[in-house]
């Protein structure tokens, strides 16, 4: 093992030393501090921030060519998970987020299956179309929900690709990163679907934290041990 493979080996283990302290916190503050949400977000937020030196880290450390491309095309979808974020948790903006995220799931494709990248593409530009209309047209409401759709059908595509992209017989991080993904992402229909059931709405907020940043994580981590099939 090369001294730069090592030195990423030594930068995981501290990676998710890190991120699991982050977790920790923002949960203990959303169980039991709720009065702190805000400090919450800024925990949740800089959880991001280290994926993204993560994976940099390893973009510029690493001697495997597949390994870089792979870290490169996360650190386009970590930019743009972390502005989709902003406009989220802290603007309110979250038709902008979510088209936002369309960008990161778009690299995503790019990361595990390029040669669909196009058509994709395609699907997104519908999306934002689409969802421009019913929200200029019909309803905020409704754009929301339209664009929301299009994003489920990006994610889940994500999902298994990043499954099938794998090389047999090696873990799919990048897998089970994607499925912590989707999971996060029905505690959040569920969070904006039902906020007058109080209980319910309060723990899907909870949940979906509890799955996002182990999902970004098992994605930042997965740059550095996940080859190409």
């Amino acid at each position: 093992m090369s001294n730069d493979n090592k030195a990423i080996n030594r930068a995981a283990i501290f990676f998710i030393i890190i991120n699991a302290a982050i977790y920790l916190g923002f949960l203990t503050i959303d169980l039991y501090i709720p009065k702190l949400g805000f400090v919450s977000s800024y925990f949740k937020f800089s959880g991001l921030v280290f994926c993204f030196l993560f994976t940099f880290f390893v973009r510029v450390r690493s001697d495997i060519k597949e390994v870089r491309y792979d870290a490169s095309i996360q650190i386009s979808v970590l930019l743009f998970t972390m502005i989709a974020d902003v406009f989220l948790l802290f603007t309110g903006h979250f038709l902008i987020g979510i088209f936002v995220f369309y960008c990161a799931h778009l690299m995503a494709v790019k990361r595990f299956r390029p040669e669909v990248l196009i058509i994709y593409c395609v699907v997104a530009v519908a999306g934002i179309i689409a969802a421009a209309f019913f929200y200029f047209v019909v309803s905020a409401q409704a754009g929301i929900l339209c664009a929301s759709a299009f994003y489920a059908f990006l994610i889940i595509s994500v999902t298994v690709f990043a499954f099938k992209g794998e090389e047999p017989g090696r873990f799919p991080i990048a897998g089970f990163g994607m499925i912590c993904f989707l999971i996060c992402d029905i505690f959040v229909a569920i969070y904006n679907s039902l906020p007058v059931i109080k209980p319910v709405y309060d723990t899907a907020a909870i949940l979906m934290w509890a799955c996002y940043l182990p999902a970004q994580t098992l994605l930042a981590i997965s740059t550095a041990y996940r080859k190409r099939a």
